[in-house]
């Protein structure tokens, strides 16, 4: 997207405190960052789930403050916009009192697939002794 819906939606969703400062895939743009068409259609799922879980099930306030959400992201670029643009949608005040997204240090992550996981590996090879 241009840099001005990035803006609105780093605001709508700024990383909190102790976060890393800069992404993984810092630099490596376009391929780092959603396109237009992906910014829209997570805002219209937002928006689809705020119907749902606001309005008719009402199992969410009409409203967000900082406090009322945990979000959580991997350390990629492209990952806290999906994020920020889904919260858009589903909250689109979020922008004037925004929840902050929590991002681990790579060593910390626990969303991404480790090498050092001993189960992952054990299924990668039954699944390639399947294949071939």
């Amino acid at each position: 997207p241009p840099p001005s819906p990035l803006a609105a939606m780093a605001a709508a969703a700024p990383l909190a405190d102790g976060s890393p400062g800069v992404s993984i895939d810092h630099g490596a743009e376009p391929y780092a960052q959603l396109t237009q068409r992906g910014v829209e259609e997570l805002r219209r799922l937002g928006a689809q789930l705020r119907e749902r879980l606001v309005g008719e099930g009402k199992l969410l306030g009409g409203e967000v403050g900082p406090e009322a959400l945990s979000l959580r992201s991997t350390n990629f670029n492209r990952s806290q916009q999906s994020l920020r643009s889904l919260i858009l949608g589903l909250y689109p005040t979020a922008a004037s009192n925004p929840p902050s997204i929590v991002v681990l240090d790579k060593a910390d992550e626990t969303m991404l697939p480790s090498g050092k996981c001993d189960r992952r590996q054990e299924l990668l090879r039954s699944l390639d002794e399947t294949i071939l």
